[in-house]
């Protein structure tokens, strides 16, 4: 069951990434926002997937990294920015599905674009996907980075911000969702 995260499990939820990030990148997330899908099977938390939207105050990749504007792929205006993150899955196949529901949510929140930082086993996955990924030319600032996610940084691969129209990655996936819906592996709850 993929649904919207309710508050009473964000610890669980910031546990699961925490140890995923432990795992991959022996250091911690950034602190989880608001918004996160989360898909549970047989009762167990097996994928995570935030999204976080602005009212006109810059997105954590923004506080993270010095961007240049100029290298994103239209005007950069947050009103039509969403930023996806925390994207853990121990379920190979909910993986997708939890990409797509919190672009689903982005797009009928008025968003046209997404935002994050990548590392490049991510950005190969997202191609594999047929999903295109629009880099983004900025660096982090590591004083404003908490030490201990700054790991995540500093051992290489080093992640890149990255841009996706969120449109286009919505159709991609809407078929490749669809198809484990009809599989039974796959099931949704109104966020």
């Amino acid at each position: 069951m993929i649904r919207r995260m309710n508050e009473y499990e964000r610890n669980k939820v910031a546990l699961f990434v925490q140890q995923a990030m432990h795992i991959q990148y022996r250091c911690d997330p950034h602190e989880l926002p608001e918004l996160v899908f989360v898909g549970w099977r047989d009762g167990e938390l097996v994928g995570a997937m935030a999204l976080s939207l602005s009212a006109g105050e810059p997105l954590p990749l923004e506080e993270t990294y010095t961007l240049d504007y100029g290298s994103f792929p239209g005007v950069f205006d947050r009103a039509k920015v969403a930023q996806l993150g925390r994207w853990v899955t121990t379920v190979p196949e909910l993986s997708e599905a939890l990409v797509y529901t919190a672009i689903q949510y982005a797009i009928c929140k008025g968003r046209e674009w997404g935002i994050g930082e990548i590392k490049p086993q991510v950005a190969r996955r997202f191609s594999r996907m047929g999903i295109r990924i629009f880099r983004l030319s900025g660096r982090p600032v590591l004083e404003r980075i908490p030490k201990s996610v700054r790991p995540y940084y500093l051992l290489p691969p080093a992640p890149i911000p990255a841009a996706i129209a969120l449109l286009s990655a919505e159709r991609v996936l809407r078929g490749r969702t669809e198809t484990l819906i009809a599989q039974g592996k796959v099931r949704f709850s109104p966020p």
